[in-house]
């Protein structure tokens, strides 16, 4: 069975991808957002009630079609966890945790890529920060 790539034709702009975002975010307490291009990679940056957000998503490619791709992609995307959160069917921080932004003071990183190689090579430490506070 041949893959389709999702919005492969679309003809929406970039920008007017990323407008419907920022909307989309402003109705739900962002306070201030941010969009970056780096090679392939789409980020979108994002300020909630004081915390940090950062999400990255790695398109099919450079060029004027991926990028209208790739930000109707992530459109849709967060569009779908934000209908979630209205229909209480999740809350916004436990859709979001993931993209979190925390910081050591040295460096900042989301929960997902602070935690992530622990969890795939199985040395998650049971004196791990992280483990604290799954046991309260």
């Amino acid at each position: 069975m041949k893959s389709i790539t999702p919005y492969r034709y679309t003809q929406v702009k970039v920008s007017a991808s990323q407008e419907a975002v920022k909307n989309l975010l402003a109705k739900h307490d962002v306070e201030a957002t941010r969009f970056t291009f780096a090679g392939e990679l789409a980020v979108v940056e994002f300020v909630r009630l004081k915390q940090p957000y950062r999400i990255t998503a790695k398109g099919l490619g450079i060029g004027n079609q991926s990028d209208k791709q790739i930000w109707r992609v992530l459109y849709f995307w967060l569009k779908s966890k934000m209908e979630a959160i209205d229909f209480n069917l999740m809350e916004f921080e436990t859709e979001f945790l993931p993209y979190a932004v925390i910081s050591d003071g040295e460096r900042s990183v989301t929960v997902a890529d602070a935690i992530r190689p622990r969890l795939e090579t199985g040395t998650l430490d049971p004196h791990d920060p992280f483990r604290r506070l799954l046991t309260g």
